[in-house]
């Protein structure tokens, strides 16, 4: 929820001031002059700037792989290839199996990627893995569930749903 608030003007009473509260609240022009800018300056920057995203593209994939696979081998001592790493830069997202086990970076952050404990149909991301101890954690003692699953079917189940 956006909350506007007129500021108080210094000097000029065209200039209108939106301030957005919020974590980094910052003022929002609303002018027309500001919103219309320079009409001499160049048009073309979107296109640049969507040109030199679109380039950076395999390059981003490849600092993902690159970066997935240097982890993965200081935590577990296993050299994975950069090729045997699938990569989306757009999601900026990197994701390999190792021995059955599914690592996923996501924005920086390393997790492994397990189905539901109860009934193996979800799939849960563990919380981000930095260290050993952590990766211990996420294989041992974490057990993501659905959330309509319980930790163990009641004995008596097959009464209870008639």
């Amino acid at each position: 929820m956006h909350m506007h608030s007129r500021a108080a003007t210094h000097g000029s009473r065209s200039r209108n001031t939106a301030v957005r509260s919020g974590h980094n609240a910052t003022p929002v022009l609303t002018s027309p002059a500001a919103l219309t800018g320079n009409s001499g300056d160049d048009t073309r920057w979107r296109e640049r700037a969507i040109s030199a995203y679109r380039q950076s593209l395999p390059d981003v994939a490849a600092r993902l792989r690159a970066e997935l696979a240097a982890r993965l081998a200081a935590l577990t001592a296993q050299n994975i290839t950069a090729e045997s790493i699938y990569a989306n830069s757009e999601e900026q997202l990197a994701v390999v199996a190792v021995d059955g086990m599914v690592f996923r970076l996501r924005r920086h952050e390393l997790m492994i990627v397990r189905p539901c404990s109860v009934c193996g149909v979800g799939q849960f991301e563990s919380p981000a893995i930095a260290t050993l101890p952590e990766l211990g954690h996420a294989l041992t003692d974490w057990e993501p569930r659905c959330a309509h699953c319980t930790e163990a079917d009641p004995s008596n189940w097959l009464d209870l749903e008639s």
